[in-house]
């Protein structure tokens, strides 16, 4: 059996104490993470970066060895890679949909916080089936924010469990496949 509890009042701080938009707070990376099953010397791919907490976590807690990331917001794509020096990563300015997939090597653990608030452009899904199809060959764990209505549909493409969770009082969903469950 599995619980994932989360609490996420306000985006997550900053070195500098200045709020993230977007970002999430470390300990529901953390979760995530364990449900995509990382482990010491894991390669991650968060597709959705933001500021890079996800692929800090990975780095800190979990010890990924590798770290790839992409990211299509200026500032913060400058605060993930200052946070993430001497990690081994492998960051991109642009968009997800620009990432050589063929080049993600087999076992990477797909981790994100896709875009589904005000401020950020909503990610298509056929895009997103597409990215967890290419990424997560052969059953490999990931877990995904993201909107409930998208989450339902990327279920129904590629076969992961959703669970339905509160983010900053707007509803959403986590999509995964975990080896335990």
């Amino acid at each position: 059996k599995m619980s994932f509890v989360g609490v996420q009042i306000y985006a997550g701080i900053g070195s500098e104490g200045e709020r993230l938009p977007g970002s999430l707070r470390s300990h529901l990376a953390a979760g995530m993470l364990s449900l995509a099953d990382v482990r010491t010397g894991d390669t991650v791919l968060d597709p959705f970066m933001g500021s890079g907490t996800i692929l800090h976590v990975a780095a800190t807690t979990f010890k990924a060895s590798h770290l790839i990331g992409a990211e299509i917001d200026h500032e913060a794509f400058g605060i993930a890679k200052n946070r993430l020096a001497g990690h081994g990563t492998s960051l991109s300015l642009g968009s997800f949909e620009d990432l050589d997939l063929a080049k993600i090597p087999k076992g990477t653990k797909l981790v994100g916080n896709v875009p589904f608030g005000n401020r950020f452009t909503t990610v298509r899904t056929n895009s997103l089936v597409e990215l967890t199809g290419r990424v997560t060959r052969e059953g490999t764990p990931f877990a995904l924010l993201l909107d409930r209505g998208q989450a339902r549909e990327l279920a129904s493409q590629v076969r992961c469990r959703v669970k339905n969770v509160l983010v900053l009082g707007r509803q959403a969903a986590i999509a995964y496949i975990t080896p335990w469950l």
